[in-house]
């Protein structure tokens, strides 16, 4: 299950997540990285910019940079409201058997 708040580190989790078999994906879609990270910034000495640069780049990451990943099962409700979810969740598994 995801939300838009999937990014980073839970990105890569689905990555492997996703390569198991018979996973379903639910939920909202992701967010999405770009292939930098470790952003850092320092103040310039006029004090009228900062300037930012990047530590790190990612390569051969699966999704390219600004993909999202789209639930097979998309929920388009308050994915916080726990009780409403769980409904929705008992439908898919019924869906399912049938």
């Amino acid at each position: 299950m995801t939300d838009a708040r999937c990014a980073s580190a839970c990105l890569d989790f689905a990555d492997k997540v996703f390569l198991l078999p018979n996973v379903k994906h639910v939920g909202q879609m992701t967010s999405s990285d770009t292939q930098y990270m470790d952003l850092s910034m320092i103040n310039l000495k006029s004090g009228l910019a900062e300037l930012m640069y990047l530590m790190k780049v990612y390569r051969n990451r699966k999704l390219k940079a600004d993909e999202s990943y789209l639930p097979q099962y998309v929920y388009d409700g308050d994915i916080w409201e726990t009780e409403k979810l769980k409904k929705w969740i008992l439908t898919l598994q019924e869906k399912n058997r049938s």
